[in-house]
């Protein structure tokens, strides 16, 4: 459990952005083959401090709030 959590926590926006486009990610781990799916995993975001972000669908729109 460790090892796969590891390798779903090195994933990288793109790869993330495919897994929510296609509902299914392919990696290996140890040299067998695993498919993570939106299931699996909580995809969450954060605000940057300072900015104010907005997604919808595709879009996401980011506002640097600091006067």
């Amino acid at each position: 459990m460790k090892v796969a959590a590891a390798a779903i926590a090195q994933m990288t926006g793109e790869d993330i952005a495919l897994l929510e486009k296609s509902g299914a990610y392919a990696m290996a781990i140890n040299d067998e083959e695993f498919a993570v799916t939106l299931e699996d995993v909580i995809i969450a975001t954060e605000d940057i401090p300072g900015w104010t972000v907005a997604t919808d669908g595709e879009i996401t729109v980011a506002l640097d709030v600091t006067v």
